[in-house]
């Protein structure tokens, strides 16, 4: 009850307003625990015809999912992955969830806990623990990382949030005996904290047909925030999809990034360095093949862009082709 009292839009002795009790449904389907939200209004008795009794009827949403996948990739060989989440803990709409991935490269797990009101404010928040374990070329990393992140939502269009990630990075087996003071492959500690700035006006998320998104962020590793590397990370991204009337569509995107060290730092980690080739980047290139190398592997760069251009079309019911 305390969770749908806080979204409505209407208190005891307001006037009857047909905008506030839309704007009132529209605020608890945000929330994504209700399956279906209905609100609509009665008379409270004949003594006073003109009061009227606010009811707000509400079918939950079943709070706990799961999925389970299984893949072959070019880069990395067989996958798995396992994802469960609980949406509304307690009834309070926290979540919490967790992740895994495997592969013949990466093993990968994460545990995600959110809270919608920071304080019992507006102010979503994301606590998060991850563990990685990848083998590169030429050496092998042991990831450990926290983070806590808490978001704003500034209107309709824009949105924000602040971010703080602590990182513990180990490294074996490196191949290169002269590689950690070249190339900054050492074990190492890593704390920043960032700020994103997005503005979402696509259709869906996962399978966009029309709209743009643009996001620009800078995260700064200082020794203050516990970082044994001190370097500013900025990124500009910008992608935009736009779909014709027989089913084929066309979507571009741009994305910039720069580091810059400052302090004593004279070169930026390599696992924050950036880099290009592969399936999430420039398809039809192995994975981080393109740009520096030493040695036919892969260092990084400290400056990136990349552009890249898509045409889809339909090729038989739910099956689509694409050119990019």
């Amino acid at each position: 009850d305390k969770v749908i009292r806080r979204e409505l839009e209407l208190g005891p002795g307001d006037l009857l307003s047909r905008e506030k009790m839309l704007r009132s449904q529209h605020r608890l389907y945000r929330l994504g625990v209700f399956r279906s939200v209905r609100v609509s209004h009665e008379p409270m008795g004949e003594a006073d015809p003109e009061l009227q009794r606010l009811v707000v009827r509400v079918d939950e949403a079943r709070p706990l999912a799961y999925s389970v996948g299984v893949g072959y990739d070019s880069d990395r060989g067989p996958q798995g992955s396992f994802t469960t989440t609980h949406d509304n803990l307690g009834g309070r709409v926290r979540t919490l969830g967790i992740q895994a991935f495997v592969s013949d490269t990466l093993r990968r797990a994460q545990i995600v806990g959110g809270e919608p009101r920071l304080f019992g404010r507006t102010l979503p928040t994301l606590v998060d623990y991850s563990r990685e374990y990848r083998e590169d070329p030429g050496y092998t990393m042991d990831r450990r990382s926290t983070a806590i992140r808490v978001d704003r939502r500034i209107n309709e269009a824009w949105a924000g949030y602040v971010r703080y990630n602590y990182q513990r990075q180990d490294l074996s087996n490196i191949s290169d005996p002269d590689a950690p003071e070249d190339e900054k492959l050492e074990d190492l500690q890593l704390g920043d904290i960032g700020v994103t700035l997005l503005r979402d006006r696509r259709d869906d998320p996962l399978m966009t047909t029309s709209g743009t998104y643009f996001t620009i962020s800078a995260r700064i590793f200082n020794e203050f925030l516990l970082s044994e590397s001190e370097f500013v990370k900025s990124r500009i991204a910008a992608s935009g999809t736009w779909s014709f009337t027989n089913g084929t569509s066309f979507a571009t995107s741009i994305r910039l990034g720069l580091l810059n060290t400052y302090g004593s730092t004279t070169s930026v980690p390599i696992s924050e360095r950036f880099f290009a080739g592969g399936q999430s980047t420039i398809r039809g290139f192995e994975l981080d093949e393109v740009g520096p190398q030493e040695d036919g592997r892969p260092t990084g760069g400290e400056a990136s862009l990349i552009l890249n251009q898509e045409f889809r079309f339909p090729v038989w019911g739910r099956f689509g082709g694409v050119l990019f």
